[in-house]
């Protein structure tokens, strides 16, 4: 068998995907502040 990825590798892309979807984007942080300014209904 062949070695796709070492487990430095692993370890970094499960560390990065893990605090990439806990994280709030910058989407959604315009989109919350945005809304606690003007608030959600017009």
């Amino acid at each position: 068998m062949f070695e796709i990825m070492s487990l430095r590798e692993l370890i970094a892309l499960v560390v990065f995907c893990s605090v990439m979807t806990f994280s709030p984007g910058p989407n959604t942080m315009l989109t919350t502040a945005i809304a606690s300014n003007e608030g959600c209904e017009k």
